[in-house]
């Protein structure tokens, strides 16, 4: 064999191999001849591997690729205080070599029998002394091609004192200039001082902008790009923090509402005459990452100029107010609901008092048609007593914020307090949170109550919710005569029907609390069909 051979066979350097080899020509276990310019080494008898590795200054351990020791040379067994006896046949991370190897542990001898090199670090303590090793895990491939581990550890204990030694001269050799250095050392102990007060600042900082509830960011004001923004710019608007600075190079302009923009252009010469720490506040709608517009209120101040005094960089907080301007408007919408409530029942129950006046007066005047002038008193006491309940069931509308409500639920709540006989209340799909008035409730009772009432011979009635492109559509239908084409819209005017008239008209003005609507659109005589439109952002998985 060449030394090239086996160098290669026993993954050895040449130089090391070439001086295994030459070694064995002079004790006369090998012959060698020159072939050209190579010298090649024949066994003079058949010379074991084993033989072989113990003749390495080196420590050699080998594994099989169930990591059990296969063979340790006799520099390796002298250099740890062990017999051939103690460790061959035993799993590594079980034998008298596991505390001293704990450089080589199962995970990475795994990856070495796969193929990867590892190179790691070990000492032994032996007779008051400590020895350095650097080792190298290397994959081998036996004869009959199975895969095992080679472990071949350095004595690196000379380069490790010798580096002690120079550490030692270095230190004395420090020692003599600390004198004269004494004032440069404490320049620098207090840049050092001075460093770790900035990065604990920088961390403080860095954890202030990550645990605030508003999006924190800095944009360059002549391209109108973020440079930076602080993690909520996914929290609320749900675009992604990418790069070593979060949502950097984002345009802003195009996540502007249209309406807003001309307001935007405002505040952009308002900050432009700003003076130096002032602060400019604006409410704006930016658009989320899935389409619809939340309204933000920010606040930002000019923090870097350009050489002529012109911004250049702003800095800016922003607080999500979008659900505080929907309960405002929801409010604002709830007391012109409430307003126009009382008006309506206040003249309905003075309407009905007058007729029930006129009544009791003909009754006192003794006519002999008293009994017919009873009856329309009976009529007007009972439509006062069903305005009085309607003001009872609807006084709290608007009194609370709307919330986000699971439709399923809402609807089961709402069958289980109708008298349904023989219909059937099925809901498909709709498993769905909405945000809306918390009398959405009643909308949905008084949907069913309108097709058990005046459906004819109704057999079922069934919801389903399904997205589309302009929201959420929950569908309300029922199989009994449906609703004539000239009353589509009418059925949603104060008094219109047979009973009170208030409860579709009250659906619809609860429904738009919130920005929902309503409309019905079956085919006369194929059943009633309601649906109700959700916008996109108010509506949600449950």
């Amino acid at each position: 064999m060449t030394i090239e051979e086996v160098s290669r066979r026993l993954t050895l350097n040449r130089a090391t191999a070439a001086k295994y080899l030459n070694a064995m020509a002079v004790s006369g276990q090998a012959e060698v001849r020159a072939l050209g310019p190579a010298k090649v080494f024949y066994s003079s008898h058949r010379l074991p591997l084993a033989d072989l590795m113990s003749l390495s200054s080196d420590l050699i351990l080998v594994l099989d690729d169930g990591l059990f020791v296969l063979h340790a040379n006799d520099t390796l067994l002298y250099h740890f205080g062990l017999e051939a006896g103690e460790v061959k046949g035993l799993r590594l991370d079980l034998s008298p070599l596991a505390p001293f190897l704990a450089g080589a542990d199962d995970g990475r001898l795994v990856q070495t029998l796969e193929g990867a090199e590892h190179v790691f670090d070990c000492e032994v303590e032996r007779g008051g002394m400590t020895r350095y090793y650097r080792g190298r895990a290397l994959p081998l491939v036996f004869e009959a091609g199975a895969r095992g581990v080679g472990l071949i550890l350095e004595d690196v204990t000379g380069d490790r004192r010798h580096q002690q030694e120079l550490e030692t001269r270095v230190r004395e050799r420090t020692r003599e200039f600390e004198a004269a250095n004494a004032a440069l050392e404490r320049e620098i102990e207090e840049h050092r001082r001075t460093e770790e007060r900035l990065a604990a600042s920088r961390r403080t900082v860095q954890q202030i902008l990550e645990t605030t509830p508003n999006l924190v960011y800095v944009y360059a004001v002549e391209t109108v790009r973020l440079r930076y923004a602080n993690p909520n710019l996914t929290t609320i608007l749900g675009y992604p923090a990418e790069g070593s600075w979060a949502g950097e190079g984002t345009e802003i302009l195009p996540l502007v509402h249209p309406e807003d923009r001309l307001l935007l252009e405002g505040h952009r010469d308002a900050l432009e005459s700003s003076s130096d720490g002032e602060v400019r506040e604006i409410e704006v709608r930016l658009r989320h990452a899935l389409g619809h517009y939340l309204t933000l209120r920010c606040r930002e101040l000019v923090f870097k100029r350009d050489p002529d005094g012109h911004p250049r960089l702003v800095i800016g907080t922003a607080e999500d107010v979008t659900e505080r301007r929907r309960a405002a408007n929801a409010l604002r919408t709830a007391n012109r609901q409430l307003l126009l409530l009382n008006g309506i029942t206040r003249h309905d129950i003075l309407n009905q008092l007058n007729v029930l006046a006129g009544s009791l007066g003909l009754v006192r005047d003794g006519s002999p048609s008293d009994a017919a002038n009873l009856e329309p008193a009976r009529r007007a006491v009972e439509t006062i007593r069903r305005q009085i309940t309607f003001t009872r069931d609807y006084q709290s509308i608007g009194a609370q914020p709307p919330e986000w409500q699971r439709v399923r639920t809402v609807i089961d709540r709402a069958t289980a307090e109708l008298d349904l006989g023989s219909v059937a209340v099925e809901a498909d799909d709709c498993d769905v949170e909405i945000y809306a008035d918390r009398l959405f409730e009643k909308t949905v009772y008084s949907l069913i109550d309108n097709a058990i009432r005046h459906g004819g011979a109704v057999g079922a009635v069934r919801f389903s919710c399904s997205p589309g492109n302009g929201g959420l559509a929950i569908a309300c239908e029922d199989d009994g005569v449906g609703i004539p084409d000239d009353e589509k819209e009418r059925i949603f005017d104060r008094a219109f029907g047979r009973n009170s008239g208030y409860g579709l008209f009250l659906a619809r003005e609860v429904l738009a609390i919130t920005g929902l609507t309503i409309r019905e659109t079956s085919i006369a005589g194929k059943g009633a069909h309601f649906e109700i439109l959700v916008p996109h952002g108010l509506f949600r998985p449950a």
